[in-house]
């Protein structure tokens, strides 16, 4: 069982929420998961002039909730 997170987590989190819908990300998304604060999802696209252009690349994130930051 994990840890509950503290307030100050809890509210941290909402506030990096907030800020990232401000930011211009250009073609990168990046969204907290429908079914947890602590779990980003991004999606970024292959660099221009690489192998990789043309992809579009899938990014689970994952916080850890005993931390504070």
């Amino acid at each position: 069982m994990q840890p509950t997170p503290s307030a100050t987590t809890i509210k941290r989190i909402h506030r990096e929420i907030a800020d990232v819908k401000k930011e211009d990300l250009g073609p990168i998304t990046l969204n907290p998961s429908r079914d947890s604060l602590f779990l980003w999802q991004a999606s970024l696209p292959g660099p221009e002039g690489s192998v990789y252009e043309g992809g579009v690349f899938h990014v689970d994130i994952l916080l850890r909730s005993e931390d504070d930051f």
